[in-house]
């Protein structure tokens, strides 16, 4: 036997006995290896959903250290094999540990759109909102990834053009978070981009201008309620107006012709009688505009009355409602049929389902129900992309049990800005939902609101006892003229908020209790910088009333 064969041999039996030695392995324990001093483990892909490492917020997350649990558990990858190229772990995500600048780790590279990856039992220290700062890499504009949260999306982040995929740029968005373990998950919309690490740090709350307090504040270059001296007036000669209308068989041509961009123009003369018709839908990018405040206009006006030919219908029934994102009602007049408490039936003026609509320099009165429903507009980036309410007045919506300005559900938040309100139950309200928030600022309400202005509902806590109050409240310079009864005290709180209520900057007129009330539970609410009472006297933080009891 010659000495080459005699060595073909031995390897063959050493290739036999190792093999053997796998087999009759139980529990093979996963060899372990670094990478830039960052230990790795080459387990094999496991069914079971388990975090490939521990991560807790406030504190980073590398992206490469996503779940075991293979393909459709713990993350997506529509290729086949690692295209990255390089063992850093055996799944099939796509990773690379090529050496980067901006980036100590290695990341996950060759995504395309609808892959993801997963991080569960993420233990979040402190319940707040954080800044998330994402670093990224891509060649191309506009490529972007979702960030859900326990399966709901609560951030878009757009990955800047680094302009090489070895350049990694970091890139910041404001997420809420509630204290415990949560499930993280990263999708892409677009594909191609780099993803190397996330850095999670508690953000402060939004500053605020100091030294000045209540709307009188008001920064926004427009009179508080709209109107006389509004600059934003949408002219009938604006290129962007393909429809002039006064009666209503020519506003529902026109909404059913119109496409995104366009503008419907009503006459500023028009009284257009909208009795019977429900649900009319309003198409994505489509606005719907008349001249109120233009030469001191009222604007043209859109109406509805009751009718005994009226089907019986679910609480909250709109006149209008969105059919996509980027719808907008400014310069109108919109007026329901109730201006009382007594109602028989709670209809509402406009409901949005869709991000990024707006409502400007409108006069809205006479829904018993509410003038503005957002429905469902949570997962945005920000408060305004959720809905934007700006310089409107809005009166008389009091419907006994309902009787809202604005009021957000399942989740919507929205930006509420530079409103006058009156005669209202409440003028601003939430259903208390997980993700439900809004951010109230240099408005005023009225003296005549029959309960408490600003409000925000309990629901049950989910994951336990007492109730929640929604996620996110930022109320700042408002100033509330209603000094009684003394059940409608300014601002209520239902509940503990899940991120926290920021009150400061506003003026209260109301002396009869603390201008702030929490219901259902105690925390979460940061109070500070007011004056109270009609001689101003300053407050720096607090004073919150607690009561045991609901409203």
């Amino acid at each position: 036997m010659r000495p080459g064969e005699m060595i073909s041999i031995a390897l063959i039996l050493l290739c036999a006995v190792l093999a053997t030695s796998i087999v009759l392995t139980d529990h093979p324990v996963p060899s372990v290896r670094s990478w830039g001093g960052i230990p790795t483990s080459l387990e094999e892909p496991s069914e079971v959903q388990k975090p490939y490492k521990a991560h807790s917020i406030p504190g980073r997350i590398n992206f490469v250290d996503f779940d075991f649990g293979g393909e459709g558990v713990a993350y997506h990858d529509t290729e086949a094999g690692n295209l990255g190229g390089y063992a850093y772990r055996t799944d099939n995500v796509d990773v690379d540990v090529g050496t980067r600048s901006g980036a100590d780790v290695p990341v996950v590279s060759h995504t395309y759109a609808g892959e993801w990856i997963q991080f569960s039992e993420v233990q979040v220290a402190k319940s707040g909102t954080y800044a998330a700062t994402f670093y990224t890499s891509t060649t191309e504009d506009k490529k972007s990834f979702s960030v859900l949260v326990d399966g709901k999306k609560v951030a878009t982040v757009y990955a800047p053009n680094t302009g090489d995929w070895h350049a990694f740029a970091p890139t910041s968005v404001q997420i809420p978070l509630t204290a415990g373990k949560h499930t993280v998950k990263i999708t892409m919309d677009t594909g191609f981009a780099d993803l190397a690490y996330v850095e999670f740090a508690l953000a402060a709350p939004t500053s605020t201008p100091s030294g000045e307090y209540g709307a009188d504040a008001n920064p926004t270059g427009n009179p508080i309620g709209g109107g006389e001296g509004y600059t934003e007036i949408i002219s009938p000669n604006d290129p962007r107006v393909k429809f002039i209308v006064d009666t209503r068989d020519e506003l529902l041509s026109a909404l059913k012709n119109a496409r995104s961009g366009d503008v419907i123009y009503v006459e500023g003369n028009a009284n257009i009688d909208m009795s019977g018709y429900f649900n009319v839908g309003v198409p994505a990018g489509v606005t719907i505009a008349s001249n109120r405040g233009e030469d001191g206009a009222a604007g043209g006006r859109i109406y509805q009355k009751r009718l005994f030919s009226d089907p019986k219908a679910p609480d909250l029934r709109p006149l209008f409602i969105t059919k996509g994102s980027g719808v907008r009602f400014t310069g109108l007049r919109i007026d329901g049929p109730d201006t009382g408490a007594r109602v028989s039936e709670w209809r509402s003026g406009i409901r949005v389902e869709h991000q990024l609509a707006e409502i400007d320099n409108c006069e809205i009165s006479g829904w018993g129900g509410a003038a503005i429903v957002f429905w469902g507009t949570g997962s945005a980036t920000d408060m305004k992309d959720g809905g934007y309410v700006h310089h409107n007045n809005i009166h008389h919506c009091q419907g006994s049990g309902f009787g809202y300005g604005v009021v957000t559900y399942l989740g919507s938040v929205c930006l509420i800005e530079a409103n006058y309100f009156d005669y209202t139950r409440h003028s601003i309200a939430g259903d208390g939902s997980a993700g439900s928030g809004y951010e109230a600022r240099y408005n005023i309400n009225g003296p005549h609101a029959t309960s408490q202005n600003f409000d925000m509902h309990g629901k049950p806590d989910p994951s336990g006892s007492g109730k929640i109050a929604g996620d996110l409240i930022k109320i700042h310079h408002n100033t509330f003229l209603g000094t009684e009864p003394v059940v409608a005290p300014p601002i209520v709180i239902r509940g503990v908020p899940r991120v926290g209520a920021y009150i400061d900057h506003n003026w209260f007129y109301y002396t009869s209790h603390a201008p702030v009330w929490q219901m259902n539970g105690k925390g979460n609410i940061s109070m500070t910088y007011s004056l109270i009472g009609e001689n101003k006297t300053l407050s720096t933080s607090g004073p919150i009333h607690y009561v045991s009891w609901d409203l």
